[in-house]
């Protein structure tokens, strides 16, 4: 991305395509829906976390992907 979103409807269409690539981020995060992911994760931030448990259950490990802002 070239710069954070900061239009609320952007950031959460934005949010929904985080959701498809990376639910674990909205199902077992902090936010708890998709629009509050958006308002607290995306709008208007330059740094984008995801994570992923795998597999689940015991011997659980996780994957851990960060995205920036190129400026």
């Amino acid at each position: 991305m070239a710069a954070p979103w900061v239009i609320p409807g952007h950031a959460e269409q934005v949010a929904a395509e985080h959701f498809a690539f990376c639910p674990d981020n909205i199902v077992q995060g902090a936010a708890g829906t998709i629009g509050a992911y958006a308002a607290r994760y995306v709008l208007g931030e330059a740094d984008w976390w995801f994570w992923w448990d795998w597999p689940r259950g015991p011997g659980t490990f996780t994957w851990l992907l960060s995205v920036s802002v190129l400026n």
